[in-house]
């Protein structure tokens, strides 16, 4: 779950959302153009705000509520790319948009480009009246309701029962993590840990496989102290381990220690160790964390072997 209400300004998210309309269902029926996507482009951290260019694609999708003519697409692309390569050009790439969308003013693609542009620019209120725009063309566009939704949510709190209307209909039939997300995290704010549980498991059964949604389902639980209910979120996830998701694994574990902790089930604790010293070689929190409960139990095999899990950790990863 996103740690704030604001949205990402990464711009690898931005077009994710902007071809999101092409990749919709409902709208394959009208024939959307798709064009094969470019290499994704390794870039250094100093560029990150650049990232878009890893999804940018020959001849991007515009959505089938409007048809540009082809020199149009051309110059979207040309728009597109200014935007990608020059940060500091920003302004004239929404020149160039704008100039397109006074010939192309249902295009729900350019529509959508230009409020999440102007969203990095820091004007949400304009962004806002180019979402709402875009729900004009498309009232039931999932990115553009999510995007309303995150907007309004951003401001004053009497705009908020307004944002989880339009999170609530993003999230009907929805088949992406994120849309459950920002309902919750709206629900979650607004005081209703019931309505944001009811929202992450409705994802989750939409959405089986969804790390996200489970751990996400497991902070709710956390914050009711439905201790059995963390126990089972964080239990799926880490019974399907992989040890690439370090994040995801380390407070998955936390999460279920605390929970048995407060459960005082001795059994599950000690169990739950044990699998540490098993599966958690890369998570030096973990393994210290086993060790110094192994020292209170006068566990001293299982001591031994997080000390030495602990001193070859150390020689790989400490200089």
């Amino acid at each position: 779950m996103h740690e704030n209400n604001g949205l990402s300004d990464r711009r690898r998210d931005v077009l994710a959302q902007v071809a999101a309309p092409c990749l919709n269902p409902s709208l394959r029926s009208q024939q959307c153009k798709r064009r094969p996507s470019a290499k994704i482009l390794t870039i250094s951290a100093t560029l990150l705000l650049l990232a878009l260019s890893s999804l940018i694609t020959p001849g991007l999708p515009v959505s089938c509520e409007a048809k540009p003519s082809q020199a149009d697409e051309a110059q979207y692309r040309e728009a597109v790319k200014l935007w990608e390569h020059d940060i500091d050009s920003g302004e004239k790439a929404l020149a160039m948009l704008d100039k397109l969308l006074a010939r192309n003013p249902d295009c729900l693609t350019y529509l959508s480009t230009k409020a999440h542009w102007l969203i990095d620019f820091k004007r949400d209120e304009e962004a806002l009246v180019f979402v709402e725009r875009a729900l004009r063309v498309n009232p039931k566009d999932k990115r553009c309701l999510e995007l309303h939704a995150k907007l309004l949510f951003r401001g004053p709190k009497n705009r908020w029962q307004e944002a989880l209307k339009s999170a609530t209909l993003a999230c009907e039939g929805g088949q992406d993590s994120s849309l459950y997300e920002t309902k919750s995290e709206i629900e979650i704010k607004m005081g209703d840990l019931n309505g944001a549980e009811a929202t992450l498991t409705q994802g989750i059964k939409n959405m089986p496989l969804s790390r996200d949604l489970k751990l996400d389902r497991a902070r709710v639980r956390m914050k009711k102290r439905d201790w059995r209910g963390v126990v089972q979120d964080t239990s799926t996830i880490l019974d399907d381990w992989h040890p690439g998701l370090l994040s995801i694994n380390r407070q998955c574990t936390s999460m279920k220690l605390k929970a048995l902790q407060e459960l005082n089930d001795k059994a599950g604790l000690e169990a739950e160790f044990k699998k540490v010293l098993s599966r958690d070689k890369n998570d030096r929190l973990n393994l210290s964390e086993a060790k110094k409960y192994f020292e209170k139990k006068g566990d001293k095999k299982s001591v031994a072997q997080a000390e030495k899990m602990l001193k070859e950790f150390d020689s790989y990863c400490v200089p």
